[in-house]
């Protein structure tokens, strides 16, 4: 029985797998700023997944276009 290693998304509460992971710190502030105006209590503690923080990245640049 194999078991992958997961970690639970601050915004979501999804698991996903580790490689996905990314913290907050390393989030530019505008992304950030965007995340925490949906999800008040994300704190710069957190992690989330890539593929959420690319759903903030697509509308940080929406807003441009």
């Amino acid at each position: 029985m194999s078991s992958k290693a997961t970690f639970k998304s601050t915004i979501s509460g999804t698991e996903f797998p580790n490689s996905e992971r990314v913290w907050v710190k390393s989030i530019r502030t505008s992304i950030f700023d965007l995340i925490k105006n949906d999800h008040p209590d994300f704190t710069s503690e957190g992690c989330i997944a890539n593929s959420e923080l690319n759903v903030y990245r697509e509308k940080y640049i929406s807003k441009f276009l």
